[in-house]
Parts: structure tokens; sequence; C-alpha cells
């Protein structure tokens, strides 16, 4: 005799509640990319991914709430990104040059394939609300303490030039947030990755204990 099968449960029958909760974030993502933080809205959000409005209020409390998800989450994809494990294994001059290369490469790896996100956070969220400021602005304080402390221990190994390293940290970091805004700005023509390769040199060349030991010869920061 066969065996009756069961009904399926709703929860069965749709998404699970973290495939659900990255739908409306996906949704969320493009209306704002689309429309811009003050010009989205739920409804517009609901509408894009199918689902009711009850159901986006299961996920998030508010319009605000799922825009500082996204923030979030793209905040620590930039800093994973530019902090790749074995700093403390760098020995030579060529290990940071060749560390700085593959983080770049990495960097504009992943602003290209979410220009509409970096966007959102390094152009529309800092002009918008206070709270969104203070998420920039702490990235920006994680990406310079954690670049400080390896030119520290890099310093300590005799690989940089004497210096603070904070400041030095400030520096590196702050040319290369210029450069993203500007680009998302549509400011900054010609090829970007030749920019941001004169960027990485410009910064070595001033960072590094013996600078002329990298560039003395004809070299290409092209992995």
């Amino acid at each position: 005799m066969n065996a009756k099968l069961k009904p399926k449960t709703p929860e069965a029958r749709s998404l699970s509640r973290e495939a659900r909760r990255e739908q409306i974030l996906q949704a969320a993502r493009e209306v704002f990319a689309e429309r811009g933080y003050h010009g989205a809205s739920v409804s517009a959000i609901v509408a894009r991914c199918g689902v009711a409005q009850g159901t986006f209020y299961l996920y998030f409390q508010s319009k605000r709430e799922v825009f500082e998800a996204l923030l979030d989450a793209f905040a620590e994809t930039i800093y994973q990104t530019f902090f790749l494990p074995g700093a403390e294994q760098v020995i030579t001059q060529e290990e940071v040059w060749s560390r700085f290369v593959v983080i770049s490469s990495w960097a504009l790896e992943v602003f290209s394939a979410n220009q509409d996100l970096a966007r959102l956070f390094l152009l529309e969220a800092p002009a918008r609300e206070p709270g969104f400021e203070e998420k920039v602005s702490r990235l920006h304080q994680r990406l310079v303490q954690a670049t400080a402390a390896n030119f520290e221990l890099w310093m300590e190994r005799g690989l940089l030039r004497p210096a603070d390293p904070k400041v030095l940290a400030l520096c590196v970091i702050g040319m290369i947030e210029h450069l993203l805004r500007q680009k998302l700005s549509d400011k900054l023509d010609g090829d970007f990755w030749a920019v941001v390769e004169e960027a990485v040199k410009f910064e070595l060349f001033g960072i590094l204990q013996n600078p002329e030991k990298i560039f003395g010869r004809e070299s290409s920061a092209r992995p």
C-alpha cells in the first residue's frame, strides 16, 4: 500500500528565511541604485522582488534599515578585499610590492562588479544622513588602523622608511578613496587601471626603504 504524500508546508513551498532576506536585499539594491535613497520606497522594493509589504517587515523595519544592511555588507566586503592574510610573513620589499599589486587588482574587480553599491556607499550615503556618514567613517578608521599596523610591522623589518605609520596609512587610504570617488563621479578619464598603477608606484616611492630597488628597472604593476 502506497504511503500518502504529506502536503508541503508553507515554509517548504517558499524560500528559506535567509534566501528571502537576500532576495529583498537584491531588490533593494537595484531600487536604490536606480532611484537613490530618497527616491526609493518600500513599495518599490517589494514590487521588484514580488513579495507583500508584510513580508518585507518580517526582515527589515524600514527602508533605512535595509539600506544600512546593504552598506554594512559592502563595508565588510571592502575591508576583506584590502586585507588579505599574511602581512606578518612579508620579509622583502618585493613582497610588499606584490601585495599592493594583488590588493589593487582585487579592489578594482570588487568596485567594477559593485559600482552601484560603491556609489551608494561613497557618494550618496555620506550626503544623506549623519548615521550613514558614520558608517563610512568607521570603515575608513578600520582601514587606516589595519594599514598602519602592517606598515609598523614592515618598518620594524626595515622594509619601509621610518615614519609615523598612521600618517602614512592616512595618506594611502585617502588617495585610494579620492580616486574612487573621482571615478564614481565620472570625473576621471582614461584607463582606470593605469591611474591605479601610477598611484601605487607613487605610494611605494614614498614609503619603501629602498624604492630604487623595485623601480630602478622598467617594471609594471599589471599582474
